[in-house]
């Protein structure tokens, strides 16, 4: 990766992630530009001499945070949504469990995407990790849901999540940023307004009360 020096010794690629991990913990309560590289060190006991050693600058190590940041969010996604996982399992309960995962891992790292935000005005570059990262999200889920969304006639199908994805991703990046509201970012409404919206969308809104009623005639 341009800008990080490989660490070749368990102790340094020790300090390596976790001056990213602090970094993450930072970026939570201050914005990019109050990064203090100093503070970082200082956090981890290290120099900012050690720092430079392993990073060219803070740039280097922000796109370094990044690229661990949203690895780990595309393979939780990939195991997550495996075929096998949902087998059993309604169109509107995959839909339902993708908005909650989504809305929890904005919630988790909006502190990351605030800076790639802000980032993104003079280095547009900044901003690629995490649209990678949204397409690296979506796609098991995507395929999951196409497969079982029969309410729509198959043409419609793929074109109909993938605007519904686009929905999810615009509001919580929009709340990110903006946080307008009248149902904010952290205000536990959120997922299920989501689930409602892109369930009537996707021609799920009485599926759950479908799978109720049969249940309970079943009895």
């Amino acid at each position: 990766m341009d800008g990080v020096h490989p660490a070749r010794q368990n102790r340094s690629r020790a300090k390596q992630d976790a001056l990213i991990t602090s970094g993450i913990r930072m970026l939570e309560d201050r914005d990019y530009n109050s990064l203090s590289i100093a503070e970082l060190t200082a956090a981890n006991g290290v120099s900012v001499g050690a720092f430079y050693a392993r990073f060219s600058g803070k740039d280097a190590f922000f796109n370094a945070l990044q690229q661990q940041v949203f690895a780990d969010v595309a393979r939780e996604a990939g195991v997550r949504y495996a075929p096998a996982n949902w087998v059993n399992r309604s169109a509107r309960a995959v839909l339902d469990d993708f908005v909650t995962f989504f809305v929890a891992l904005v919630r988790r790292h909006r502190g990351v995407i605030f800076a790639a935000l802000q980032q993104e005005t003079s280095q547009p570059a900044a901003w690629t990790p995490v649209r990678r990262s949204g397409a690296a999200l979506a796609a098991p889920f995507s395929s999951v849901l196409i497969s079982k969304l029969t309410v729509l006639p198959p043409a419609q199908r793929a074109t109909r999540v993938g605007f519904a994805v686009q929905v999810l991703y615009g509001t919580l990046i929009n709340a990110v940023l903006h946080d307008p509201g009248p149902v904010a970012l952290a205000d536990p409404r959120l997922t299920s307004e989501m689930q409602q919206v892109l369930a009537a969308y996707l021609g799920l809104a009485n599926e759950k009360t479908k799978t109720r009623s049969r249940l309970k005639s079943d009895r």
